[in-house]
């Protein structure tokens, strides 16, 4: 479990907010007659080569105001569970929250990861995410020597059918191993795998060791 940005930034100089006040005259000849559909009212723009917004720094009075002021941080709390079915199969129970003002919402994700072979995994599952009730994500992820890499999808079902989706995302990954291990003898042992056997220096008379010393 973990919790992220709690609390709240606090600006007291640099401050430079600005506030916009007045109005604008829509000039009658280049609207038509207001009408309405079920209750709302509509206006249509009648000409063309007419913009509303060729000079709109110039309508409005600007008023600035640098006092200081503060903002509460987006909290976010994560809480989540895993459990090894096997040596290639695991299963996990992800639960994110969000909280702040008027877009405060809950995430949560059930998803299996397999193990194909030691080099390659893919992971699936069901998640929702605020609202959004139909969601698949699906990741893989390739580990070599030099490191690793990752893609994946919040929700296939968005790639695949996206009229009935609500949520969409693409993330990427990879890292580097800055420091791997050498063994110009034999490969490493799955029990030790930084392990390197000794070198050995025999007589050459008689076989008798005489040095034995590690090579790293």
């Amino acid at each position: 479990m973990s919790v992220i940005d709690l609390g709240k930034i606090n600006w007291k100089s640099n401050l430079n907010s600005k506030y916009f006040d007045g109005k604008y005259m829509i000039p009658e000849n280049s609207i038509t007659p207001t009408s309405t559909d079920g209750g709302v009212q509509i206006i249509t723009k009648n000409v063309d080569n007419f913009s509303y917004s060729d000079s709109i720094s110039k309508l409005f009075d600007l008023t600035y105001d640098r006092s200081s002021f503060s903002r509460t941080m987006p909290l976010t709390i994560y809480a989540g569970i895993k459990y090894q079915l096997d040596p290639s199969l695991s299963i996990s129970l992800t639960n994110r929250y969000l909280s702040l003002k008027d877009i405060s919402y809950n995430s949560f994700s059930f998803t299996a990861n397999y193990n194909i072979n030691k080099k390659l995994s893919i992971s699936s599952g069901y998640s929702v995410i605020g609202n959004s009730y139909i969601n698949i994500p699906v990741a893989v992820m390739l580990r070599r020597d030099f490191g690793q890499i990752y893609l994946g999808t919040d929700n296939l079902v968005s790639l695949l059918v996206p009229s009935i989706s609500d949520y969409a995302g693409i993330s990427f990954g990879t890292c580097f191993y800055l420091f791997q291990k050498r063994d110009l003898n034999k490969s490493a042992s799955d029990y030790l795998p930084f392990y390197k056997p000794r070198k050995i220096k025999k007589d050459k008379n008689n076989g008798r060791i005489i040095k034995a010393y590690p090579d790293s």
